[in-house]
């Protein structure tokens, strides 16, 4: 009857509708998905922190055990390190990567006043808001020195127990073992930050 068959047509089209609906949303999230492997591929990395030395600008989870470890993003490209970048490192002496902060580059003389915990750059004392705690610790390395051309002195934001330039293990680092720059944390999801 008349009823019946416009009955169908009206469940026919509202079923068509909700299939050509669940589609296009498929398909958006395939092509998102797709384009996320693609820049992550050729584009970009992430890198997860690894210890203590980057408290609290960065976490490893290490010292709460309610805290997630911390994801950054570094591009792969070309990078001219400056300093105040925190940067992704390859790191022989301690057979992974490590993320720490460009204190100085080649050139450039750095002076470490452990009784005042002053961080001085060409005679200039740094402004540090990024330390957790003053730099007291001192490595094994003679203090001022002059960062030869083609490396970088690097430190952990957190002075006390980060394992850096200070100590000749680390000692200055050779650009071409910097991954690069981290240019924004993307786990967790309520701390992303973009760095400067």
């Amino acid at each position: 009857d008349i009823e019946s068959s416009e009955a169908i047509k009206h469940s026919t089209s509202a079923n068509d509708k909700l299939i050509i609906e669940l589609y296009e949303w498929v398909s958006s999230i395939v092509f998102g998905l797709a384009i996320v492997v693609i820049v992550f591929t050729f584009g970009f990395r992430t890198i997860s922190v690894v210890g203590m030395s980057m408290e609290n600008t960065l976490n490893a989870g290490v010292t709460s055990q309610n805290q997630s470890v911390d994801r950054v993003v570094v591009p792969m490209w070309h990078y001219t390190p400056k300093r105040g970048d925190i940067v992704a490192i390859i790191s022989k002496t301690l057979n992974e990567n490590i993320i720490k902060r460009v204190i100085a580059v080649g050139g450039e003389t750095v002076n470490i006043d452990f009784n005042k915990h002053t961080v001085s750059v060409n005679g200039k004392i740094l402004n540090e808001p990024y330390i957790k705690e003053p730099t007291a610790v001192q490595g094994d390395v003679k203090f001022p020195v002059t960062v030869p051309k083609g490396y970088v002195f690097v430190m952990g934001d957190n002075r006390t127990v980060s394992y850096d330039s200070r100590y000749k293990a680390i000692g200055m680092v050779d650009e071409k073992m910097i991954i690069e720059k981290a240019i924004m944390r993307i786990l967790p999801l309520n701390k992303i930050t973009i760095f400067n």
